[in-house]
């Protein structure tokens, strides 16, 4: 549960429930769902359903050669999160499939690429074309000490 106080809602209260689940499904396998749910009369539900390998993108980044993988979808209604670990892919606001990776180059390098194809679900405007697609590409390189 989460009780936040932002300029965005005019300095009125906006709180938020909710729940993760993560399913072990096999050895390196997880099924995870996320759910949450704010009070502010706007896009008040999130949630996310991800199948994990190796519990990416949380794998440790200090066992060399080590790969990790998700494919997920996400809906993520901005008025149901506060503070979010989307973001490099999806962001608030979009709907759409997720794919990423996760591998150690060496010992606390770790190398990701993510890649989201979806739409928005806050944009109502209707120019040429269609303004409600999105797309994303983020690639990173991590060095952890």
């Amino acid at each position: 549960y989460y009780r936040y106080r932002s300029a965005a809602y005019d300095h009125n209260w906006l709180n938020i429930g909710a729940a993760v689940v993560n399913y072990k499904l096999a050895r390196n396998l997880n099924l995870e769902g996320m759910y949450a749910h704010g009070d502010q009369d706007g896009h008040n539900d999130a949630w996310n359903i991800e199948l994990q390998f190796r519990g990416n993108p949380w794998i440790p980044a200090d066992r060399p050669h080590l790969f990790g993988a998700y494919l997920g979808y996400r809906y993520l209604g901005p008025d149901a999160l506060v503070k979010t670990n989307f973001g490099d892919g999806a962001k608030a606001g979009q709907r759409g499939w997720e794919i990423g990776c996760f591998y150690n180059l060496s010992k606390n390098i770790q190398y990701s690429l993510k890649y989201f194809k979806g739409k928005s679900i806050t944009n109502n405007s209707k120019h040429t074309g269609n303004p409600d697609e999105r797309t994303g590409v983020f690639t990173s390189l991590s060095f952890n000490f």
